[in-house]
């Protein structure tokens, strides 16, 4: 086993080059998101990617999008449906990721039918299969550099540079696992949960559970087993606060797609007892992407949102990225309406302030920030 690189650690390597190929697409859009300088086109590509920008070239046209080709192929095969061709077709590409050979693994006859039609198309398959470095100005005069060529198949690889560094996804040397729970029934479960936070204090670890699963009941056998003392509070006065923690972080780390309609309850519900803040967000404003409502100009008709706790969840979620988890919880949570709901509230703040604050690998100072913690 081995362990994968940073995201830091790429950027360190693929920037001191001018284009850089990899298959993920989430790597490709970090990569360009570390770039500090001016400079004309992304660094990091896909080979499909790629491929969209040289069609002119490579076909001559814009490749087909799917309901033209399902259009086309049932255009010449009058006898398959919609549900028959777009399934042939899925294999077919499938099949084409590995192979250029597709008809050989083709076994029926409306197969191969939809493979003859598919294969005279302008489609993105045939612009990466007619791809030529030596023709094509993509590359040309550029330092290119490829991440995980292992990951490349038989049509990614067509979109590769005549000259090219490889920079490895992984690092050096082995990585072993200290200890691997084996996971099966309710029971295994249990037991591997009790073995990871024996020795902890009850304060320092938390098991969520559905209390109506069966799954809960054998942990807490589990618990009884091994001698641990445990705090059985399953009420969902106390539940609602982690779930409306962890639903805040997820929807703010995608802040860019979110819309009004996806925060609505769940703002109401953090401006506490009364919830008068929710009453900004109308429902005039259900579709407006919560990153573009006017926060400063009230005088916008539908899109005024001067409720200061409101502008402050937004505000919050719009720069969760560079926040610790206490961080965040504090400008989100910890309001003065929130803490006079009593004790519940209070322990849930410590028990997350304890969490930041007790991790051995890391000081509050030098805490991850949410994307990072989020993401590993």
């Amino acid at each position: 086993m081995r362990i994968a690189k940073s995201i830091d650690e790429l950027w360190e390597e693929a920037k001191g080059f001018d284009c850089v190929l990899t298959t993920d697409a989430a790597l490709a859009t970090a990569l360009n998101g570390r770039i500090a300088e001016p400079r004309i086109g992304r660094l990091a590509y896909t080979p499909k990617q790629v491929a969209a920008m040289t069609e002119h070239q490579t076909i001559g046209r814009p490749a087909m999008s799917d309901l033209e080709i399902i259009a086309q192929i049932r255009k010449d095969n009058d006898d398959l449906d919609f549900r028959t061709v777009y399934s042939e077709m899925t294999a077919i590409r499938e099949i084409r990721r590995h192979t250029a050979d597709v008809a050989k693994y083709l076994h029926s006859d409306r197969a191969r039918r939809v493979w003859e039609s598919y294969r005279l198309l302008p489609t993105k398959e045939k612009s990466m299969e007619a791809y030529s470095c030596d023709d094509n100005y993509f590359f040309k005069g550029k330092k290119v550099a490829v991440i995980g060529l292992d990951f490349f198949n038989d049509l990614d690889k067509h979109m590769l540079s005549g000259d090219f560094e490889e920079i490895d996804l992984f690092k050096d040397g082995d990585y072993k696992i200290d200890k691997i729970y084996s996971i099966g029934n309710d029971r295994q479960i249990a037991d591997c949960i009790a073995d990871i936070i024996k020795g902890c204090r009850p304060t320092d670890a938390a098991v969520v559970l559905n209390p109506s699963g069966t799954l809960a009941d054998a942990v807490r056998a589990a618990l009884y087993r091994n001698r641990i003392p445990f705090k059985n509070d399953l009420s969902v006065k106390d539940l609602a606060q982690v779930r409306d923690y962890i639903q805040f972080v997820t929807l703010a780390l995608d802040f860019r797609t979110v819309r009004v309609k996806d925060v609505r309850d769940l703002f109401t519900s953090l401006h506490g007892i009364s919830g008068t803040g929710g009453r900004h967000l109308t429902p005039y404003m259900d579709n407006f992407l919560l990153s573009r409502l006017t926060l400063s100009d009230p005088g916008q008709p539908g899109a005024d949102v001067s409720d200061p706790r409101t502008k402050a969840l937004i505000e919050t979620m719009r720069g969760i990225r560079g926040l610790t988890f206490g961080e965040a919880l504090s400008k989100a949570f910890d309001t003065p309406e929130l803490r006079r709901r009593g004790a519940p509230w209070r322990s849930f703040c410590t028990i997350w302030g304890c969490t930041m604050r007790r991790s051995p690998a890391r000081s509050p100072r030098t805490s991850p920030t949410l994307s990072t913690t989020w993401r590993t």
